[in-house]
């Protein structure tokens, strides 16, 4: 062959691959696998087909809106499922994940809709909704294997692992490998997947989120209505919204957690998260309404928490609300800043050594703390108020609470009940109590019990009446620990609301923006005081004090 020819064979194929290219295009409207190179005016049809033609890392697939499923077959033009993802070959619905749509269509047989085996960080899955996926036995929506890929901005929804001959793991995501895998799962609706199984010696883990053996960062997501039920036989089920198993230096932060479930005749553990040999914090967090069934054995239906992996994980800054049973069962955890609320029956429930400190345990169904097994859990700084039962509970003479500079108030059986032998009614006797000293009574005057707002109000006796040691530097809000004389008792430091907050609940609502709009109308504040006033008024999730005389939002 001459050198011209080989020339210009080498052009050909540059020509027809455009390997040195980083971002590549798919559009199943537009698109064409026969004409299409790719190009941002001449893109591809399907994601398949344009993970195939490209090699090497550093690369984006930006997928236009659509809908990518196999019912456009004629001619093989459709998507097959499941996905494989490279190593540095990202995937990207740029215009978001309401419009871009990843569907397996609950195919037959069944198949996942993504799979990442082996997939390094930097890898990135972004922007899609990714629905519809079965697996018959883990990740019927996102099966990652050792791999640290990222999942980011995407719709998780109506996956399903389930099974009728084994245990099934992760409805939606499931995540396996060693501890040097450092997954990210960020900013996802993670909604109705679940995990089922009928074998007689199947568990159900996991129906939202399954990861084992890996450190992951679960940050930013709404996980709501996912399940994990075992159909037929007696066996467990853990982990309604997520389950972690084996997993040093997790992240679980400013996630929504609400309204996952467990079903089983035998044991029901975990209705919203279920960690087991895990460490790392659960911070920030709703954790709202998850439910357990009514059958079997049941525990947990906030956070249930098993064993320990090089101690176990801290729960900072959560609320915990009006779950099944308790809100939170625990071992050795460190417990801090937490409102833990109308949960169905006991708010903290610990079977080891614990730190509860500086958090408020308020309308729950049973006992606001319950100690069992053996132990001793300190109790320092919170409010224990207008639970159903006693305000703390030793159910076994093995079991100690350490308390002190505790707000009890209206918790009708008893301010403890002391060793599993002893009741104690009055704050006196319950002051020489070995173990007990310096704690309080009276009504802690919070903001707007009704509307779950546990914030403190100017008149409580909670304020400046905590002790300092091992107290939190910031609070629930994140607003600066200490303000004011004292170390204030509860989940809330006290801080003076705007002067436009009239109704003291921490929201700038109409009426009041309304109202100072006119005062600056009639020149009785500043235009930088109606500034200020705006950006508060647009916090939708309420304001606080940035600890420095100023305000921003929660």
């Amino acid at each position: 062959m001459s050198t011209k020819s080989v020339i210009l064979l080498g052009m050909l194929i540059l020509l027809q691959v455009p390997a040195a290219a980083t971002e590549y295009y798919v559009d199943i409207q537009n698109g064409s696998n026969q004409t299409g190179d790719g190009n941002i005016g001449n893109p591809w049809r399907n994601i398949t087909y344009a993970l195939a033609q490209i090699s090497g890392t550093g690369h984006t697939i930006h997928v236009a809106p659509g809908v990518y499923d196999k019912s456009q077959d004629a001619g093989g033009l459709s998507e097959s499922f499941p996905i494989q993802m490279e190593t540095g070959v990202s995937i990207v619905g740029d215009q978001g994940a309401a419009v871009t749509v990843l569907d397996a269509l609950n195919q037959s047989p069944r198949t996942r809709v993504i799979q990442a085996v082996s997939i390094a960080a930097g890898t990135v899955l972004q922007g899609l909704t990714i629905k519809n996926g079965q697996a018959s036995d883990s990740g019927g929506g996102i099966y990652m294997s050792s791999s640290s890929m990222t999942v980011q901005d995407c719709i998780i929804e109506s996956n399903a692992a389930s099974s009728s001959f084994s245990s099934t793991y992760g409805g939606g995501i499931y995540i396996s490998g060693g501890f040097s895998n450092t997954p990210l799962i960020d900013g996802c609706i993670i909604r109705n997947n679940s995990t089922v199984t009928s074998s007689s010696n199947g568990i159900a883990f996991g129906g939202g989120v399954f990861v084992s053996g890996a450190v992951p960062t679960i940050t930013d997501n709404s996980i709501i209505g996912n399940s994990a039920s075992q159909a037929v036989y007696s066996n467990p089920t853990y982990g309604g919204g997520i389950h972690l198993s084996s997993c040093p230096g997790s992240s679980i932060t400013r996630n929504i957690i609400v309204s996952n479930s467990l079903s089983s005749t035998d044991y029901a553990y975990g209705g919203g998260l279920y960690l087991i040999s895990s460490s790392g914090s659960i911070s920030r967090n709703l954790i709202k309404a998850n439910t357990l069934g009514s059958q079997g054995t049941r525990a947990g239906g906030g956070i249930y928490i098993s064993g320990s992996y090089s101690g176990a994980p801290s729960i900072i800054r959560n609320e915990i609300l009006g779950n099944d049973l308790q809100g939170l069962y625990i071992g050795s955890s460190q417990v801090m800043n937490n409102t833990v609320a109308r949960n169905g029956t006991n708010g903290v429930y610990v079977i080891g050594s614990a730190s509860i400190i500086n958090n408020s345990i308020v309308n729950n169904g049973s006992h606001g703390l319950y100690g069992s097994s053996s132990g001793n859990t300190t109790v320092r700084n919170n409010v224990i108020a207008s639970n159903s039962g006693y305000a703390m509970y030793e159910a076994a003479i093995g079991f100690d609470f350490t308390a002190d500079y505790n707000l009890l108030y209206s918790n009708p059986s008893g301010l403890c009940f002391d060793e599993g032998t002893t009741p104690i009614g009055t704050l006196a006797q319950l002051n020489i109590t070995s173990g007990y000293t310096n704690n309080l009574e009276g009504n802690p005057i919070f903001a707007d019990e009704a509307s779950d707002n546990y914030r403190l109000t100017s008149t409580s006796p909670a304020k400046d009446a905590g002790s300092s040691t091992s107290a939190p530097t910031d609070d629930a809000d994140g607003e600066p620990r200490p303000n004011g004389a004292g170390y204030d008792i509860g989940a809330d430091e006290y801080y003076a609301p705007h002067a436009a907050d009239t109704n003291t609940n921490y929201v700038i609502e109409n009426f009041e923006m309304l109202r100072w709009v006119d005062d600056w109308a009639n020149s009785l504040i500043t235009q930088g005081q109606l500034d200020e006033l705006k950006a508060i008024w647009s916090c939708l999730n309420g304001y606080k004090s940035d600890g420095f005389g100023g305000f921003t939002c929660r």
